[in-house]
């Protein structure tokens, strides 16, 4: 952080072992999940750790997600 209480809103680390991990900060209230960017970190981060393509969950992003036109 930089003294004031902030910090980064996502950590990935792929470290040296087989495993992976990712920490993203915002999620702490259930209508987070209902903003498809919050969707894609958490979608994206989860195919990163599976060491599969990041998009590979992005058309569940907007599923129940009213959007403008």
């Amino acid at each position: 952080g930089d003294g004031r209480g902030c910090g980064p809103a996502a950590l990935l680390d792929d470290g040296a072992s087989p495993g992976a991990s990712v920490r993203i900060d915002p999620g702490h209230y259930s209508w987070t999940f209902d903003d498809p960017l919050f969707r894609i970190l958490l979608l994206r981060g989860i195919a990163w750790t599976a060491r599969d393509s990041i998009d590979r969950f992005n058309e569940l992003a907007t599923i129940g997600v009213k959007l403008q036109d």
